[in-house]
């Protein structure tokens, strides 16, 4: 791919007087997947890093220890699992065919919150039998899509025990159900999930947190029946399903024998194709750790499992194929190779007959059924009606109880920061100072490497000054353009203005105008991956989307220990660093000013950079706890820090501005809608009692529309 940064390799050089010069024109060529090149860097250093290191182990002992590790690291990214509590279980529903019978189970996975579920018995089979904790993928019809119980029904009509349930946002568990609507207005299946997730990632746990208990709960259930032969269970799942199946089956010693299906690759391969995964798919920091879909079912060794894959799946086949060949290497130590199995099927991403064909023939070799054939039997599926356990159809609307929501305010409740402001002043520098350092280090801002580089092109005359285009390295592999526009006669310092839309939308802002009549010079930059730098993968339009490029390079950014904004915060800082160089600052005072998402980043910015004499954010988000007491938001993942609310929050990170001023302008909402600035002031208690303390509380200003 070309490099980062094409300004630096193919610009014109000349020295005039001593001075390094670049022609304006070079500048204009910065990649615009610039930020995709320098995630993609860092995710093949750390990928070399990771294989180095498993390469250096040669005992079952040293894979021991490394496997505790993987646990250790994997409870730490997803949290801590709650305590085990009665299951409540009951059967509502039977179906009876000719050779099977259907039971339809609730049952319990924490209290109040119901798990839907089918079970599948063989008739004409002995019991004891061996059981499939069968996992869904993202169908919204959960445990009902046809090709899941397709593989239910040959499982049973092969003597299997089978149970299915229906994971979070599916089937009949939709966490954003609306009764009056009857649909969940956020989407089902991965749009739950992403929602969902991002409140999860603000707790400073995953999501995938709730789907493994529900699996390893569904287990417990499972293994509670009397037909069950406890020695004998298979996992198996397709696509989501497959990614449930890759976690219980190597976080729960239970599962004897696992076949995930469209799922295992690795994580480079899947991001070297730019393929998006919903939020339980994406552990964090991941990367730092060395954790991989390898490392997840290193866990097995030596029980076996095989790995289904589509040839044309978009889990990038390369990867199933390096992840298999590691764990044949890996089960080698074990002296049991030959319990490891890649089987490629033809074809795209799908669960068709092929793949279930596949997992009956290694349930059958390994859990002792070799006599029931691998052919899938013929078979009629049933009405998703049929297979219903609540009498709606979704739990929320017959059996309330618990959500995904609700217990995350919960947790919020339970274990959310608690900084309250000190009393006296020698105790508040204290507290300010480990503030500072707690939001520098969840951000994971590096360390302060003095002026970057600086390339500007020859001035160019406007109608109220002069313009220049100027664009610094922020690190290595990173440029961010903007403007420098100087009054003809400047005399007010200089100003640094933010947009979530770019900065070539605003060069004719009314406000622009205005500060140049009054002589301030306008800095106006886009930070990595916003503007003139957002990528142009994909489709433009739906950029935002779930899925989209942001939500990618959110996602990444997140397993790679970088959080985006904190990324896009440190690019403002060294905006800040620049400007206070500029010789046509003349010693004038640094404003800062952010609108919307880019709001979040000046007052960060604000925060850490005492330069900044001045710190205006208008639309900004008021709090990121009004993102987990909310059912409903509108932010943006690249706007989130993981485990920020175990930390503090944004009205915390504005008292670190104080003395020096700040403005909050039409402050909104978790929907995006402006708040009255009695209600912001209340939220903002905490910064207006840090501005009493440490100077003028007139410094802190709070406008917006009385309501």
């Amino acid at each position: 791919m070309a490099s980062l940064l094409h300004l630096i390799s193919c610009a014109a050089l000349c020295f005039t007087a001593g001075v390094l010069c670049v022609q304006a024109t070079d500048l204009e060529n910065i990649d615009p997947e610039m930020l995709f090149q320098y995630q993609w860097d860092l995710v093949q250093k750390a990928d070399n890093a990771r294989r180095e290191k498993l390469a250096q182990i040669r005992t079952v002992p040293q894979w021991e220890a490394r496997k505790q590790y993987v646990r250790e690291k994997i409870t730490e990214m997803i949290g801590a699992f709650p305590e085990r509590t009665p299951l409540n279980a009951r059967v509502v529903g039977r179906l009876d065919h000719k050779d099977y019978r259907v039971e339809m189970v609730i049952y319990e996975s924490r209290p109040n919150f119901y798990v839907t579920a089918n079970l599948y018995l063989p008739k004409n089979h002995p019991f004891p039998a061996p059981a499939v904790l069968f996992a869904c993928g993202h169908w919204p019809d959960g445990k009902a899509a046809g090709d899941y119980q397709r593989c239910c029904i040959g499982l049973a009509k092969k003597g299997y025990v089978v149970l299915s349930f229906d994971p979070l946002g599916q089937g009949e568990r939709f966490q954003h159900w609306e009764i009056d609507l009857q649909q969940s207005p956020t989407g089902p299946a991965v749009f739950e999930h992403s929602k969902l997730g991002n409140v999860c990632i603000l707790l400073g746990f995953n999501l995938a947190n709730y789907f493994i208990w529900d699996g390893m709960r569904s287990l417990d259930y499972l293994l509670s029946r009397p037909e069950v032969d406890p020695t004998r269970i298979g996992g198996a799942g397709n696509s989501g399903g497959g990614t449930q199946t890759t976690y219980i089956a190597s976080l729960d010693n239970r599962v004897t024998v696992a076949v995930p299906d469209c799922y295992i690759t690795t994580l480079k391969h899947r991001i070297e194709t730019r393929q998006g995964a919903d939020d339980e798919q994406n552990f964090n920091p991941c990367f730092v750790y060395g954790i991989d879909h390898f490392d997840l079912l290193s866990l097995r060794a030596p029980k076996p499992i095989q790995i289904n894959a589509a040839i044309e799946d978009f889990f990038p086949l390369a990867g199933a194929r390096q992840t298999a060949q590691d764990l044949k290497n890996l089960y080698g130590f074990y002296n049991a190779a030959e319990r490891v199995n890649i089987v490629e099927l033809p074809g795209p991403h799908a669960y068709d007959k092929p793949h279930r064909e596949a997992t009956y023939a290694w349930m059958n070799r390994w859990l002792g059924n070799e006599a029931a054939g691998d052919t899938e039997p013929e078979m009629e599926i049933d009405l998703k009606e049929l297979l219903q356990c609540t009498v709606s159809g979704q739990v929320v609307e017959s059996l309330g109880g618990e959500t995904v929501y609700t217990l995350n305010k919960t947790f919020y409740r339970k274990h959310g920061y608690n900084r309250p402001v000190p009393s006296s002043s020698l105790e508040l520098e204290k507290w300010l100072d480990n503030l500072r350092a707690d939001v520098r280090k969840l951000l994971a801002l590096p360390a302060a490497t003095g002026t970057p580089r600086l390339y500007r092109s020859e001035p160019s005359t406007i109608d109220l000054g002069t313009q220049i285009r100027l664009v610094f390295e922020s690190e290595p592999g990173i440029a961010v353009p903007g403007w420098l526009l100087l009054p003809e006669k400047p005399s007010k310092g200089i100003e640094i203005l933010l947009f979530e839309d770019g900065k070539d939308a605003h060069l004719n802002d009314e406000y622009v105008r205005k500060s140049l009549a009054d002589g301030t010079a306008i800095y106006l930059i886009d930070p990595r991956g916003m503007g003139e730098t957002m990528s142009k993968f994909g489709d433009a339009e739906k950029y935002y989307d779930y899925f989209r490029e942001e939500q990618n390079l959110a996602y990444t950014a997140f397993m790679l220990g970088r959080p985006l904004l904190g990324e896009r915060v440190w690019d403002v800082l060294q905006a800040v660093e620049v400007a206070a160089t500029l010789p046509e600052r003349d010693g004038g005072r640094i404003r800062l000013q952010g609108q919307g998402s880019a709001a979040l980043l000046a007052l960060f910015a604000g925060a850490l950079d005492e330069r900044i004499h001045r710190t205006v954010c208008c639309n900004m988000l008021v709090s990121y706890e009004s993102l987990v007491m909310n059912k409903y938001f509108r932010w943006h993942s690249s706007c989130l820090i993981p485990g920020v609310l175990r930390s503090f929050d944004l009205p915390l990170v504005a008292a670190l501005v104080a003395p020096r001023i700040l403005s909050l302008y039409d402050t909104v909402d978790e929907m995006k809608q402006v708040m009255p600035p009695t209600r912001v002031r209340e939220i903002y208690q905490p910064a207006e009692a840090v501005y009493r303390m440490r100077g003028d509380i007139r410094a802190f200003n709070i406008h917006g529309p009385e309501m």
